[in-house]
């Protein structure tokens, strides 16, 4: 099984198939609604997670980290705008929809270095930067 986390109102489905699809707010696509601060499933529930977009949305991102963690069995990949990226910082009258955090490379190095950990900071087109770690448990 796969958890997606943060599907939103994307289809995610088409993208993820065999996925369990959360978001903190209803939408069509969502599966669970819950915060991935407060995962409610079980321990290593899940063979991979994917958290796209999600970490810049919470209150505590180290908390989000190891909730996907603990009900995660071998992959995490999660992404987030780097901290110099245009969209780093996004205000959004939707709260959902608010960034709260900016990351470095070194955030997640620091976070994660009891971890084997992949990270891969990559452009997507001009002015947008965006951190991707894949973590292996």
């Amino acid at each position: 099984m796969i958890l997606d986390v943060g599907c939103g109102w994307r289809n995610c489905h088409n993208l993820v198939e065999n996925a369990l699809h959360i978001d903190i707010q209803h939408s069509e696509f969502v599966d669970v609604i819950c915060d991935v601060q407060h995962l409610p499933f079980k321990n290593k529930s899940f063979h991979k997670s994917f958290a796209l977009h999600v970490l810049e949305h919470v209150d505590d991102p180290i908390l989000a980290l190891k909730e996907l963690i603990r009900v995660t069995q071998r992959i995490i990949s999660v992404e987030v705008p780097h901290r110099l990226s245009l969209n780093a910082r996004q205000d959004s009258k939707n709260m959902f929809d608010q960034h709260k955090w900016s990351f470095r490379p070194s955030w997640f190095h620091q976070v994660l270095k009891n971890y084997r950990h992949h990270l891969v900071t990559q452009p997507f087109f001009l002015g947008l930067l965006y951190i991707h770690v894949w973590l292996y448990l």
